[in-house]
């Protein structure tokens, strides 16, 4: 399944690796552009759910929320 995260005071080189280690520590892939301050992820729901993803982004010091498809 794939989602589009906004992640809007994502600002540095470090804080793009933090939310890259959120999501490699939940198994999930992306693309994270610190330019557009977004995830673009793909995630198997049956083995971790959205929420979950926010979360581990949320435990690093991040707002998160959905953003619209095609972001």
């Amino acid at each position: 399944m794939k989602a589009v995260l906004l992640i809007p005071d994502m600002e540095s080189q470090d804080s793009l690796e933090k939310v890259r280690e959120a999501l490699e520590s939940l198994g999930v892939m992306g693309e994270i552009s610190l330019e557009r301050k977004t995830a673009v992820i793909d995630f198997n729901p049956r083995r971790v759910t959205i929420g979950e993803i926010m979360e581990a982004i949320r435990e690093r010091g991040f707002n998160v929320k959905m953003g619209p498809a095609g972001c």
